[in-house]
């Protein structure tokens, strides 16, 4: 595969990561919003979301520590009147995450969703300039199964199953637009599977602002929900490096591995890049478990991975430098057998490329390990 074929996408995210970083300099995390509730005792009671920097509008919810036999704490929030809601936003600077991408996941199990479902998750880019935008799904219980109700500027709705979304146990939902951009789409995933498309609504004009909302909303009353997470995150390198710096190749400088995508397993979304190649030679990445340090014969650098490697060597996966970037199926590593990445799992990634230095020879970028969720 030929990098030149990514160096648009590439391109495009090298230049959004160095203005977040003159912008922000070092602190994009600090802009990604999260409410986490915990799991059985650890803490002991599900924390308040307006402790963990959620403004609440409306009826405040109320925790449930654990839920009755799934182990987990959850923060309960009901629309119990007509009119009424309930619901949490927390508002951020959203700049850098319409330059980079972003995900919007809300874990959580519908209790009560009534037609015209009350229950909502949103993100929006600010309600009041052109070119602003909102991503808005809400749902409703039909049966054992949940629906998700998007509506798209212009009045269009979208209605997508989510099977067994009511079946009492807890499941994700997850906003996605990974290229983001004036006037587009976002993708929708339930418990990890692409669903459907979540059209871009028009800004809400009661709200001033940008950010994530979830809850109750206003719309017919009685709708109630468990939510154990909420997290917008931008879709930046994921993971941390190790075992570098690389040893030096032909070109006089070392190359280097990065990750972009989503820490959860469940979405199958992961891509590695290898830049500071020398042009014009192959290489294809490795995968596997255990960090390792070992030199095989005829290289001029380590390989830090050990135990069962897999190789991305398919003929669709080999790069060429100076920078090559795959997808990742996340469902089927190739060591041996194939793994499938499952939440709580560690993996580490490396790419081994050939080198003219000044004989013929092969070298390693450094390594990066990723704990999925």
């Amino acid at each position: 595969m030929d990098p030149r074929h990514h160096l648009p996408l590439e391109a495009m995210r090298n230049a959004a990561r160095v203005s977040l970083t003159l912008a922000l300099a070092g602190a994009a995390h600090a802009q990604v919003s999260i409410y986490d509730a915990g799991t059985a005792g650890n803490p002991p009671v599900a924390p308040d979301p307006v402790s963990q920097g959620w403004s609440v509008v409306g009826t405040p919810g109320h925790p449930i520590s654990p839920d009755a036999g799934s182990g987990i704490n959850a923060w309960e929030v009901a629309d119990n009147s007509v009119p009424g809601f309930g619901f949490y936003q927390q508002w951020i600077n959203t700049s850098h995450l319409m330059n980079v991408g972003w995900e919007l996941t809300v874990t959580m199990r519908v209790t009560a969703g009534p037609p015209n479902g009350t229950i909502m998750m949103e993100f929006s880019t600010g309600q009041t300039a052109f070119g602003d935008s909102r991503w808005a799904l809400w749902f409703e219980i039909q049966g054992n199964d949940v629906l998700a109700i998007n509506i798209a500027c212009g009045g269009g709705v979208s209605i997508y199953v989510c099977p067994g979304g009511a079946d009492g146990g807890y499941h994700t939902y997850t906003l996605r637009d990974d290229t983001p951009a004036l006037f587009s789409n976002a993708d929708f995933l339930y418990d990890g599977v692409f669903t459907g498309i979540a059209f871009e609504n028009y800004p809400d004009l009661q709200w001033s602002q940008s950010g994530p909302r979830w809850g109750a909303d206003d719309r017919n009353g009685l709708g109630r929900a468990r939510f154990h997470r909420v997290e917008l995150r931008a879709l930046d390198d994921l993971g941390s490096s190790y075992c570098g710096p690389a040893a030096p190749n032909s070109t006089g400088g070392t190359a280097s591995i990065t990750a972009f995508g989503s820490p959860y397993a469940a979405s199958s979304f992961l891509e590695l890049t290898a830049s500071g190649l020398p042009p014009g030679q192959f290489g294809y990445f490795l995968a596997g478990r255990t960090q390792g340090s070992f030199m095989p014969p005829g290289s001029q650098g380590t390989i830090c991975l050990s135990g069962n490697i897999g190789r991305f060597n398919q003929p669709s996966l080999i790069i060429v430098g100076p920078t090559g970037t795959i997808p990742v199926d996340l469902t089927a590593i190739p060591v041996n057998p194939p793994e499938s990445v499952a939440p709580g799992d560690v993996w580490r990634f490396q790419c081994w490329y050939r080198d003219a230095n000044p004989g013929q020879t092969s070298n390693f970028t450094d390594g990066v390990e990723i704990e999925f969720r």
